[in-house]
């Protein structure tokens, strides 16, 4: 087990900037990690490591940022504390970015389809040779040319359908 002085954000007790919690994997100085202070659970600051303490101890709830902030700026916020008389819980209030304490939900991945008619879409002799020789193809570039208007967007889009049925991926570049 592994002991820490970690600084809460939020000030819990006036004159008492780090509260010694414990973490079953080892963590840098300066990650930032969520800890359970009362029935609340709020964003914290892994300060430094200490040794076993002769009291009980609660745990680390869980590493919110596995990258560690650079030294510097923890002292810097230790100064800022000291120098300006402040909690360091408002000092790292500055200091950290924003949101951390909000939990977002997830959406499930969701298809949004148009929920317009869809009509097919019949093709003239040129545009059908052209979905027929791309689709044939075994080069991965392909240049559609023609004049404004002939349909090369429509011919793009039954590609571009006819390649995600059959689970390929396509680029369409356009201007």
């Amino acid at each position: 087990m592994f002991y820490y002085e970690v600084a809460p954000t939020r000030i819990i007790r006036l004159g008492s900037s780090t509260f010694t919690y414990a973490s079953s994997t080892e963590l840098h100085i300066g990650q930032i990690v969520t800890i359970e202070v009362g029935k609340k659970i709020i964003v914290g600051l892994v300060m430094s490591s200490v040794k076993e303490p002769t009291y009980k101890t609660k745990e680390i709830n869980s590493v919110i940022e596995k990258t560690p902030l650079p030294g510097a700026l923890l002292k810097l916020a230790e100064w800022m504390s000291e120098y300006y008389t402040t909690p360091l819980a408002t000092v790292l209030q500055t200091v950290l970015p924003r949101g951390l304490d909000k939990t977002r939900r997830t959406r499930p991945n969701q298809v949004h389809t148009s929920k317009r008619n869809r009509t097919t879409i019949v093709f003239n002799d040129d545009q059908q040779r052209a979905v027929t020789d791309i689709m044939e193809s075994s080069d991965g570039t392909i240049i559609l040319q023609g004049v404004t208007g002939s349909g090369k967007t429509e011919v793009y889009k039954e590609i571009a359908r006819r390649m995600a049925a059959s689970g390929t991926s396509t680029i369409v570049l356009v201007p």
